[in-house]
């Protein structure tokens, strides 16, 4: 249910809807989220607002936009353990277009980055990778 302008943004509030549905598996991995046409028919929201409730999922790293095939919902790959060595520091960021291109790193998906004590640098994309601390 969207509530009108008090509290929540509209479009906030409509992402919000989206997510559960991805969370739940109600929208797959793989199929399209609903058109903005559809979100503005559904929800009586202008197509700014539906477009900026897609653009939130796809800043979040939910879905991505496929040429030819719309706003599709992104497959969560499985995440391995990444042991962080003593004295090495962990950061998280967005990565730069080169990392992302190398990396094969989807829209709106972060990357840590660890300094080994010796001053290398790895990254490891958010997404495919969780931090385990010792």
């Amino acid at each position: 249910m969207i509530i009108p302008p008090y509290g929540t943004a509209t479009y906030r509030q409509i992402a919000a809807i989206l997510r559960e549905e991805i969370l739940a598996h109600r929208i797959r991995p793989g199929y399209p989220l609903p058109s903005e046409a559809t979100l503005q028919q559904t929800y009586g929201v202008a197509g700014l607002t539906a477009r900026r409730a897609v653009d939130v999922l796809r800043a979040e790293g939910l879905a991505d936009f496929q040429r030819g095939r719309g706003v599709m919902v992104r497959h969560q790959p499985e995440r391995s353990n990444l042991d962080v060595p003593a004295g090495a520091t962990l950061t998280s960021r967005m990565p730069t277009l080169d990392e992302r291109d190398e990396l094969d790193i989807g829209e709106g998906v972060p990357v840590f980055s660890v300094t080994a004590p010796d001053g290398t640098v790895e990254i490891y994309p958010a997404d495919r990778w969780q931090v385990r601390m010792p």
